[in-house]
């Protein structure tokens, strides 16, 4: 499955995308940030991307980047964020919101 990309704006971070280790150390407060952006079932995958549900009436994936950054406000870092497949699919993933190419991993 293909993948959309999507960039946000400017978050006042470090210019550097955030470790794995760094997204699991806030795993508590992501948590509660993704539930206050109505999105559900938040994982992070082995690059450190956090991984969560959209909902439903969200097609233009606005909880999905204000979600990305919030985190990256409480990691320190920009946070990748990818929406998982709708509920009982498999497979890839529908959406991401990566750092902009100034962020790019480093």
């Amino acid at each position: 499955m293909s993948a959309s990309s999507l960039t946000v704006p400017c978050v006042t971070v470090d210019d550097r995308t955030a470790t794995r280790d760094e997204v699991l150390a806030a795993r508590q407060q992501l948590r509660r940030l993704a539930a206050e952006h109505r999105l559900t079932r938040p994982g992070v995958d082995a690059a450190g991307a956090v991984v969560v549900t959209m909902p439903a009436d969200d097609l233009g994936y606005g909880a999905l980047k204000r979600f990305a950054a919030a985190a990256s406000e409480v990691v320190g870092s920009w946070v990748n964020v990818v929406a998982a497949d709708a509920p009982g699919g498999v497979g890839g993933h529908n959406a991401v919101v990566s750092a902009p190419r100034s962020r790019a991993r480093r």
